[in-house]
């Protein structure tokens, strides 16, 4: 008996050969987009940029430890630390890690949406 077509091959080959992306990918860079144009200004969202915009600060001092760019929220719960905003800076620290050389303040727009996008397909 044959199948109906989608049933018949697996989902990760059919998105293979269509060239589309899982949710998750598609979710993630969504996400990494809407903080990346929040921090350049190209949204006006006040508030999310006051929550965003959490940034280490190198002082005088010597450190033995580096931080990250971004300031990821402690969270007491797995909850919490799943929600959206501490989920966004840590895959914004982690693009940062990963590519040292992007700057998400001054690179071209769609520089920065291709390193989100290979980003997020990696991880």
């Amino acid at each position: 008996m044959q199948g109906y077509y989608p049933y018949l091959y697996p989902t990760k080959f059919l998105l293979g050969c269509l060239g589309y992306n899982s949710l998750e990918v598609r979710r993630a860079r969504d996400q990494l987009t809407i903080a990346c144009k929040t921090l350049r200004g190209i949204i006006d969202a006040p508030d999310l940029l006051a929550v965003l915009a959490r940034f280490f600060v190198p002082d005088n001092y010597c450190r033995g430890k580096k931080h990250r760019f971004f300031a990821v929220p402690l969270c007491r719960i797995i909850a919490r630390a799943q929600s959206p905003v501490p989920r966004v800076l840590a895959a914004l620290n982690g693009l940062l890690d990963s590519n040292p050389t992007n700057d998400l303040f001054a690179d071209e727009w769609k520089m920065i949406l291709l390193v989100c996008q290979q980003y997020c397909e990696r991880i």
